[in-house]
């Protein structure tokens, strides 16, 4: 999951949020990936944290849910891939400390079903885990054709 502001004083036309946590990094832009030249902060969050902003504003949000486990034994299927949200100007009205929730992953079963992935977010901002393949159909062997 990334945050990401400008360095400068505007974001998308509006006061930049003032953040700090997770791992921080910079890029700048290109034009395919941001405004040209422009350099970008960028926050990101492996596991549950908080974001910390410290002057009010907007920031761009990037948030990924878990994914799904795959099902197991025969016939069983990929588990779905976690959501995704963007939000570009996101609004930080306040400072203080946004719980960041980093959505691990479904646990894979083998004799009941697997799990749904988990949700992430960032504040308010929520997006949901992937869904689970839900099968798990063991092979009996008294019914299976062996020659």
């Amino acid at each position: 999951m990334a945050i990401s502001s400008l360095s400068g004083t505007k974001l998308s036309g509006q006061s930049a949020a003032i953040v700090s946590g997770g791992t921080f990094s910079t890029y700048t832009g290109n034009g395919t990936n941001g405004v040209s030249g422009q350099v970008y902060n960028v926050y990101t969050f492996t596991g549950t944290s908080v974001l910390n902003v410290t002057v009010p504003g907007y920031a761009d949000l990037l948030i990924v849910g878990g994914g799904g486990a795959g099902g197991s034994y025969y016939g069983g299927g990929g588990g779905g891939a976690g959501g995704v949200l963007q939000v570009t100007g996101a609004y930080f009205p306040t400072p203080g400390t946004y719980t960041v929730t980093v959505g691990g992953g479904g646990a894979a079963a083998v004799y009941n079903a697997s799990d749904n992935g988990n949700a992430s977010s960032v504040g308010s901002y929520v997006s949901p885990g992937g869904g689970t393949d839900r099968k798990s159909t063991r092979l009996n062997s008294s019914h299976a054709n062996i020659s």
